[in-house]
């Protein structure tokens, strides 16, 4: 019992505090492996996972051990290679994360959840979101005279903040149905929230989660098919969201607009071939990525390939000196694909679509498992959508943070799948 509510109330407070505490997403994932793994210790039947499930599972292994294989050859073909030093400069840091779904979801399977646990957690999560957001910009970065408007920005990064958020926002709109049965005026929490993500992913000017904002709510239009009069609330939802999104573009020391004019006039720049300039870089970046893959497209070049490549060609004057200062294409698919070829995409498509055949045939099975499915695709969209302008899997906030809600999901959308199977 101790344990369930340890389980339980860590759950429900991991979004928030991973979005705006520094190291708390880390410190609650290793806590829970830590409790998994004790978990599984202390066993006396071995678990019986689904086959679904465990594809799911395997993908997480694969990830980590496909890059294991490739960082041992490469390191092997090092000039003067060293084991001692490799092992002490050990570069796997984030790939190894990936295993902790593994001890996570056990615990959970243990333990099981509670429904209140997903939808009342995220939807603290975006609207302490939104607030800070409205705070970090009005009071704490009221700086009035930069040539750029300061962005929001969370336990890390601006961009780790607005994609978190928005998420958090629109899957507790996926609960929409769960606060409804609680109470009719329970479903302005979820209206909240949303409105909440969507607020703070403009305040922290973050591009790419404003593109993903008709995604999402597409996913949602198609959740309100299994609603009754689905098209009125299709037309409500679509609209609201509309009218928030062009609301919030115009408000006043909101970076947004400014920052996607600059990146329109940056692409523009970069395809009339003018490459420098801070916005057009992003896209040499992903030139660069996509050249450096053509020619190793098979074993790669390595986790710091990409890297070394760029200080060289700086150096020499070949690209924009403002490229020397990442680490990365800023594009988790290519980024892979120039680590590990064209296995480094198969790897990171492994753990986006593993899923979703388990969660796509939850959302077409009646009861409260099919709007928590909902939440699992919005979960897998976003961050797929994410990986396209950002190199998501080198921050360990968000490894955490797919990791735990997709352990969540599937850990409640497997407890609602055996309740229909006992109903029967």
């Amino acid at each position: 019992m101790a344990l369930r509510i340890i389980t339980y109330l860590t759950l429900f407070l991991f979004p928030t505090m991973a979005n705006l505490v520094e190291h708390a997403g880390s410190t609650v994932m290793t806590t829970l492996v830590i409790l998994g793994i004790f978990a599984w210790m202390a066993r006396t039947t071995a678990p019986a996972f689904s086959r679904h499930e465990k594809i799911i599972l395997w993908s997480f292994a694969l990830y980590f051990l496909a890059s294991l294989c490739f960082y041992i050859g490469h390191s092997f073909f090092k000039e003067n290679f060293s084991l001692l030093w490799e092992l002490r400069h050990w570069e796997l840091r984030h790939e190894v994360r990936m295993l902790g779904i593994i001890p996570l979801f056990y615990l959970l399977h243990r333990t099981g959840l509670k429904r209140w646990v997903l939808w009342y957690g995220s939807a603290t999560a975006a609207i302490l979101a939104g607030a800070y957001s409205i705070f970090y910009i009005y009071v704490i970065s009221n700086a009035p005279g930069l040539a750029e408007a300061p962005r929001a920005t969370g336990a890390y990064h601006p961009i780790a903040f607005g994609d978190l958020s928005l998420a958090m926002g629109f899957i507790s709109l996926s609960g929409i149905r769960y606060f409804q049965e609680k109470h009719k005026l329970l479903i302005l929490v979820p209206a909240i929230a949303l409105l909440s993500g969507i607020l703070a992913c403009f305040l922290s000017g973050t591009r790419m989660a404003f593109i993903a904002i008709p995604f999402l709510a597409l996913v949602f239009f198609i959740q309100l098919g299994t609603f009754g009069r689905p098209w009125a609330y299709r037309l409500l939802a679509i609209s609201t969201i509309i009218i928030l999104s062009v609301s919030f573009y115009h408000l006043p020391k909101s970076p947004l607009e400014h920052r996607l004019k600059a990146g329109i006039a940056g692409a523009k720049a970069f395809f009339e071939g003018k490459s420098s300039g801070h916005y057009a870089v992003h896209l040499v970046m992903w030139a660069e990525g996509w050249e450096l893959f053509s020619k190793h497209p098979f074993c790669g070049s390595g986790n710091k390939g990409y890297e070394k490549m760029i200080k060289e060609k700086a150096a020499a004057g070949q690209i924009p000196v403002e490229l020397e200062k990442f680490n990365s294409p800023h594009n988790m698919y290519l980024a892979n694909m120039d680590a590990y070829g064209i296995t480094g995409l198969f790897i990171l498509m492994g753990i986006f679509l593993t899923p979703l055949p388990k969660l796509i045939r939850a959302a077409r099975t009646p009861g409260p498992g099919r709007d928590i499915a909902y939440a699992g695709i919005m979960l897998v969209v976003a961050f797929m959508l994410f990986g396209t302008t950002e190199t998501i899997f080198i921050r360990n906030v968000n490894i955490n943070f797919y990791i735990i809600m997709l352990a969540v999901i599937i850990t409640l959308i497997r407890e609602f799948e055996h309740l229909n199977i006992r109903e029967r």
